[in-house]
């Protein structure tokens, strides 16, 4: 591997033996380089490998405007999430990590957060990342002294989770789209309604269909039913049951998947929810 271009001291842009760009991360790796040197191999601590649709002008702003320190802590953040799920060698999401923590920092010095609206939903369906993202926020809050809430590990846990989307591509875009578009259309249908689609309720359950479609893809759908929970919802909501049997009706069919208790139970009260229906469980 060759240097193509210097970052700064510990981020250069290289060109490797198969005329492949990728971006190396290592303590000193750019110091007294030049373009053209080959690169120590010893000295590379991450490699990513640039995408057709990667940016390299949102890195180099990325790495103009982001403290070196953050930069790093988000390379060991990475390092201890790809112990759980894998390599994360794509670029972009080194960079949409790195930026998200750069300003999560500079909003906590500031006593500023961000309330996240998926929090609940992150916490029950990926469990696994949302454990990892705490142990990141325990890693920011050892090195720069701050506190972080749970929300904060919420969005780091959403980054995780679609850094393995990019790598799996399970279910693609095209159907996932056209499976929330066909989900709308069932309740708009059964409500005979139309949505602010600039609503939180709207977003959130969005949202939460996109994730249902992401376990069936990675076949890692999980069920914990509360019987009990799920019987007083449908008794109190028979409208928003009707319309999840026909949304279950429509997975079986397309996925051959039918809705868990406690899938039928959350996509209950998100449509209550989006409804404009109060809901008072």
């Amino acid at each position: 591997m060759r240097v193509k271009r210097i970052f700064n001291n510990n981020v250069i842009l290289v060109r490797d033996d198969n005329d492949l760009e990728k971006m190396l991360l290592g303590n000193g790796i750019g110091f007294n380089k030049r373009v053209g040197d080959k690169v120590d191999i010893h000295q590379v601590e991450k490699i990513y490998a640039l995408l057709p649709d990667n940016n390299i002008e949102n890195f180099e702003e990325l790495i103009s405007k982001v403290p070196i320190d953050h930069l790093m802590i988000t390379k060991r953040i990475i390092d201890v999430a790809e112990k759980e799920f894998g390599n994360f060698s794509e670029l972009g999401s080194y960079v949409g990590l790195a930026d998200h923590i750069n300003h999560m920092i500079i909003r906590a010095k500031k006593d500023e957060y961000i309330p996240n609206a998926m929090l609940w939903e992150i916490k029950k369906f990926y469990p696994r990342e949302f454990k990892i993202a705490l142990l990141a926020l325990k890693m920011i809050e050892n090195d720069y002294k701050i506190h972080l809430p749970e929300d904060e590990a919420a969005f780091i846990a959403f980054h995780f989770i679609t850094g393995k989307q990019e790598r799996s591509n399970k279910t693609s875009v095209a159907v996932k789209l056209a499976t929330i578009q066909d989900i709308l259309n069932i309740v708009k249908v059964h409500y005979m309604m139309e949505f602010e689609e600039s609503s939180l309720n709207f977003i959130r359950f969005v949202t939460h269909i996109r994730f249902y479609l992401e376990c069936i893809g990675n076949k890692t759908m999980s069920s914990n039913p509360d019987n009990y929970l799920f019987e007083q919802v449908l008794t109190k909501y028979p409208q928003s049951y009707e319309c999840v049997k026909k949304i279950n009706a429509y997975l079986e069919k397309k996925f051959t998947q039918e809705l868990n208790e406690d899938q039928q139970l959350y996509f209950m009260l998100h449509i209550q929810r989006l409804t404009n229906r109060e809901v008072t469980i």
